[in-house]
């Protein structure tokens, strides 16, 4: 588990148990399994793309 691994020896100089706090609820990640066709996808990467590149976004007509 993460504990056991933060526990581990290896990690002691990594951490700060008192700035740890522990989720008791398992993290639902459901959004992220949308079924996406391979159009969709490339529209997402390129948008995600113009987010961090700007100076490409297409000028508006």
């Amino acid at each position: 588990s993460v504990l056991d691994a933060l526990a581990h020896p290896y990690l002691n100089s990594l951490h700060e148990i008192s700035d740890e706090p522990e989720c008791t609820i398992p993290f639902n990640f459901d959004f992220e399994q949308h079924a996406l066709s391979e159009e969709q996808m490339k529209e997402l990467i390129y948008r995600e793309a113009l987010a961090f590149n700007p100076e490409y976004q297409p000028a508006i007509a």
